[in-house]
């Protein structure tokens, strides 16, 4: 999997690389490391492809707010895939067609 130089991901790792130690994420009683974010996030994003997610193919997310979202996102810009996410919060009654629709820009 290739990364563009200055997508986010890209820049990611760059910082991964820079201070795999430090802390990414801090949820609640939950830390994670860059390194320990990057890794899960690589592993994700190849099962991800290997499943078709990547730039032809949108990705959607309906997580709450954790560290497994911020996971599942990285995953899906390393994967190259266009994005969307649902929380509980959203409306139901055809939101997800429609946002899946604007999201590819059709």
């Amino acid at each position: 999997m290739s990364l563009d130089f200055n997508s986010p991901a890209a820049l990611f790792e760059a910082q991964a690389a820079r201070s795999p130690e430090r802390i990414a994420v801090s949820c609640g009683l939950y830390d994670i490391s860059y390194r320990e974010l990057n890794a899960k996030a690589n592993r994700l994003a190849h099962f991800l492809a290997q499943h078709g997610i990547g730039p032809e193919q949108l990705g959607a997310v309906y997580l709450e707010r954790s560290v497994e979202l911020i996971i599942t996102l990285l995953a899906i810009a390393k994967a190259g895939a266009p994005m969307c996410r649902w929380t509980p919060a959203c409306p139901r009654s055809g939101s997800m067609q429609s946002s899946m629709t604007a999201s590819r820009g059709y």
